[in-house]
């Protein structure tokens, strides 16, 4: 299942323009797609983080007829998931089954929170840079 969705005419940040150009960018898009595939109800905001999306993008989106809009902030779909603001996870490459099933349960944000937790208190934990590199020499084999 392949669905087209818009993500404004130039690529410019959302967050920045006027009202005029917002509409214009958000609109003008989904008109294209429109054309191309029928129907466009999904709009990704450009350059994805979720720091640039707000209420007046917001609303013109909604206002266009978009039913879903995207960042690329990491989550998982939950019930009451603000349906302008969903998260995606980016997959590339060659993915083992295991780590496609850690993605789709939400499991694999949880697990790089974790591992960053201990890379972050080793680092922090060491009395020194030296001592860091040291214990990591100590342990091999």
């Amino acid at each position: 299942l392949v669905t087209l969705g818009s993500h404004t005419m130039s690529h410019r940040k959302i967050n920045q323009l006027s009202e005029a150009d917002l509409i214009y960018e958000i609109q003008e898009s989904k008109k294209i797609v429109d054309k191309l595939q029928g129907h466009c109800e999904t709009f990704a905001y450009p350059y994805g983080d979720s720091s640039f999306v707000t209420a007046q993008s917001e609303s013109v989106i909604s206002e266009s007829g978009y039913k879903y809009a995207f960042t690329t902030t990491g989550g998982v779909l939950r019930k009451g998931t603000d349906r302008f603001r969903i998260g995606r996870s980016n997959i590339q490459g060659c993915v083992s089954l295991e780590k496609l099933y850690f993605f789709c349960r939400g499991i694999h944000p949880k697990l790089r929170f974790f591992r960053d937790r201990i890379v972050k208190n080793r680092f922090y934990n060491a009395k020194s840079p030296a001592g860091l590199i040291g214990d990591q020499i100590s342990r091999r084999p």
